[in-house]
């Protein structure tokens, strides 16, 4: 909870920080908007960019962003992420 605010899922892997919100299927334009500042709120408070992440629960829609954010069908959400590529200029764990 941020703020007494609910938020998503926060993911955190080589490629950075995801904020996950789900719906089940339809969504509006100003769940974007709450998707964006809770991740700009959170990028504030991990010292990180956060990539805020809509998951649409009952549709199986391909990822796309709109208005900076990420769309997709919640069977497409684990293969993204995990596709997903360090930032450039991170510096590799493996050295």
């Amino acid at each position: 909870s941020a703020h007494g605010r609910r938020i998503g899922t926060v993911v955190h892997g080589p490629s950075g920080s995801y904020l996950v919100e789900t719906r089940n299927r339809a969504y509006r334009v100003e769940h974007l908007g709450r998707a964006r500042h809770h991740a700009a709120w959170l990028h504030g408070e991990v010292g990180g960019w956060v990539t805020p992440v809509l998951c649409l629960v009952q549709r199986d829609d391909r990822p796309h962003r709109r208005d900076g954010v990420w769309i997709m069908g919640v069977d497409q959400l684990a293969g993204w992420l995990r596709a997903r590529t360090p930032p450039r200029g991170a510096r590799s764990s493996e050295g």
